[in-house]
């Protein structure tokens, strides 16, 4: 009897183990059992209702869409061997849950400006489309920024050329208070020039610095234009003259979240799924071995993926596109997660779009791409194989012990606010102890910089104030507005194999100050080899170092570490490859001779000016080994030969210089004539 129980009990625990498999479909039945594609579930609703065990299923029919949120119930704790499953069957396009209403009963208000009002209008939508592609608010001025002049505390701007002629109160003034921050505040009262405004940002405005105003009817003038007022619960858009917004598929996104998961309800998968048109797509806090693979999102007004305190998440395969903030970001402490191989698109891209100074309370990044926040809290995460191209800020920031950002690749970060990277990872003024951090084998290219009136610093990959245990190797940055590879207070680091070509300013940029007072007089224990450091033109530089803390002296370069088998290279007639500067004042540039003679290091280290046509810069971005067909002879930097096919391993780069100007790249992997 008991072997026969035993029996029993195990073939039950197969059983659950597989779990109950609910189907819904928009053309099914809620009073179905949802047991099967005949007998299928027509509504969210009811899918929330399901009282969900370990491995049960919910999928939804392909090519079908849904309005709402996905809520899991649970009565039974999943685990992560055997989670809730939500996905898809049949055949076609992946099911869709969105969050768009659709606008109608539009009201003409002239100008070419019509109305439109729902009580769904709860609050700004964070997203409107025209034709499916995405609208941002209205501003003034349209394309470019003022100045302001002066100030009043966090209260006040004034504009002492401003022409605007209009009145802008009840509107939003978007004010450049930092280099990497965006303060937004509603307009109360305004004398030409001079706004009031209230605003809950920590930090005051800067004389000098930019502004502009946003979700104002009077900022209305090109077609797509909107703004919102809360009060009416009306959204106003501009479609010029003669034009009937009934022509067009106007949408808004109405809910706060698609999905919403938390410590009630851990273990849950979403494979395949797609998303559009709310605040987030995914949100949550203690969403423990949450699932997110091969979905689509687009058209997010804050976060796409936004996670507190929720551990083992694995995010891979996703593409996010139009994300106003932050594509994916894990804050108040994230561990043994894995975000890879995600594809991200115009996130953070737009200026006023995104959230006010750095992310909010929880500093959950703004503008960004990839954010992996909260010091202490955060450790052993893996941000691997993901592509980012065209973000506000920082492509990658991860923050935490033991992590690894490894084979990414990041163009055109530092979009929108600059004094960040393709790759950037912060302490601060306070020494935490930190191990296992590895930045290795990533291409970043193109961190572009937002103008301001003093300086941008735009970086490849950057370890900002009191960085310390990491290992950056085997990386790839070029073509940044100022540096490639920025070292700002930084302690403890190995920088290894990297190369650095055509970056604005400096290919390596190293400087110390007195952000962290521990660092001060002491031996900073950074170990650099291997690094090849390429300047395209004579205004470019191999290394910046620069020392301007408050006892600086020429010692402090020599006791920044070692630098050994370094290659400097200049396309260039110049052979002068480092500046040394003592608090901004006091330069000197050097050659590797006069470089070696300052800093005691580099004794076997190597310059390299070579002869040549044209400069090609080819690179990898794929997880397999490329190949590339060359007719003619050509030359890296170090003078090596290459004729016939080329092959270049995953995330590696090439410099190749022509011979002669007959010399083809007959199949590039990607081409960057210079």
């Amino acid at each position: 009897m008991k072997k026969i129980i035993g029996i029993a009990i195990f073939f039950l625990c197969i059983v659950k183990a597989y779990g109950t498999t609910y189907y819904v479909d928009s053309k099914g039945n809620d009073n179905n059992s949802g047991k099967s594609p005949d007998k299928a579930w027509a509504t969210l609703k009811k899918a929330n209702e399901a009282v969900l065990m370990p491995g049960d299923k919910v999928l939804f029919i392909k090519g079908a869409s849904w309005y709402g949120t996905i809520i899991p119930n649970r009565s039974s704790y999943s685990t992560s061997s055997n989670p809730v499953t939500w996905s898809s069957y049949g055949t076609g396009a992946n099911p869709l849950i969105s969050g768009f209403i659709k606008a109608s009963g539009w009201v003409n208000k002239g100008g070419g400006i019509w109305s439109f009002t729902s009580p769904a209008l709860t609050k700004m939508p964070g997203i409107l489309t025209i034709n499916g592609k995405v609208e941002h608010l209205g501003r003034f001025p349209k394309n470019t920024f003022n100045t302001y002049s002066s100030h009043t505390q966090k209260s006040s701007i004034t504009d002492a050329k401003f022409t605007g002629g209009k009145s802008f109160v009840g509107g939003e003034i978007v004010i450049r208070t930092a280099h990497f921050v965006w303060s937004k505040g509603n307009i109360i009262s305004q004398a030409g020039g001079h706004f009031n405004y209230q605003s809950d940002s920590d930090y005051e405005p800067v004389n000098g610095y930019t502004y502009f105003i946003q979700n104002h009817v009077n900022c209305l003038s090109q077609f797509g234009d909107w703004c919102y007022d809360k009060a009416t619960k009306t959204v106003s858009v501009f479609f010029g003259a003669g034009s009937n917004p009934s022509d067009y598929a106007v949408k808004l996104s109405s809910l706060p979240t698609l999905v919403s998961v938390s410590s009630e309800t851990p273990c849950n998968s979403f494979i395949g799924i797609d998303f559009e048109g709310a605040d987030a797509a995914f949100a949550g806090t203690g969403a423990d071995h949450t699932v997110i693979r091969d979905c689509n999102i687009k058209a997010i007004g804050d976060n796409a993926i936004d996670f507190g305190h929720s551990n083992n998440l694995t995010i891979t395969g996703n593409n996010i596109t139009d994300c106003n903030n932050t594509a994916i970001a894990c804050w108040y402490g994230t561990s043994n997660s894995t975000i890879s191989s995600n594809t991200i698109y115009r996130s953070g891209a737009v200026a006023g779009a995104g959230e006010n100074d750095t992310g909010g309370k929880y500093n959950k990044g703004a503008y960004s791409g990839i954010v992996i926040s909260d010091l202490g809290l955060s450790k052993s995460n893996k941000v691997e194989y993901n592509h980012l191209t065209n973000v506000g800020y920082n492509g990658i920031q991860v923050n935490g012990h033991s992590y690894v950002v490894n084979n990414n690749f990041v163009d055109s970060a530092c979009a929108v606010l600059d004094d960040g990277g393709g790759i950037y990872t912060y302490v601060g003024r306070e020494a935490i102890a930190y191990a296992d951090r590895v930045i290795s084998n990533n291409i970043v290219l193109n961190s572009v910089g937002s103008h301001l009136f003093d300086y941008e610093i735009a970086s490849g990959i950057y370890l900002d104030d009191n960085s310390s245990n990491i290992t950056v190797s085997g990386n790839t940055v070029a073509n940044c507005k100022t540096h490639g590879y920025y070292l700002h207070n930084c302690h403890d680091v190995v920088f290894s194999d990297n190369f650095s070509y055509d970056n604005g300013l400096a290919q390596l940029f190293i400087v110390y100050d007195d952000n962290v007072p521990s660092l001060a007089g002491k031996s900073k224990r950074v170990t650099m080899s291997g690094n090849t450091l390429v300047n395209k033109t004579n205004k470019q530089l191999g290394m910046l170092f620069q020392s301007v803390g408050y006892n600086s002296s020429v010692t402090d370069f020599q006791m920044f570490g070692t630098s050994t088998n370094a290659v400097y290279g200049s396309l260039s007639a110049t052979k002068s490859i480092v500046t040394t500067a003592i608090n901004w004042a006091t330069s000197t540039i050097s050659d590797l001779t006069g470089w070696k003679t300052i800093s005691k290091t580099d004794q076997n280290s190597t310059f390299y000016s070579p002869t040549y046509i044209s400069a090609s810069f080819q690179y990898n971005n794929k997880l397999t080994e490329q190949t590339i067909s060359l007719n003619g002879i050509f030359k890296d930097i170090t003078g090596k030969t290459y004729t016939g096919n080329v092959k270049i391993a995953p995330f590696k780069s090439l410099l190749l210089l022509s011979q002669s100007p007959n010399c083809v790249i007959k199949k590039p992997v990607i081409l960057w004539d210079n």
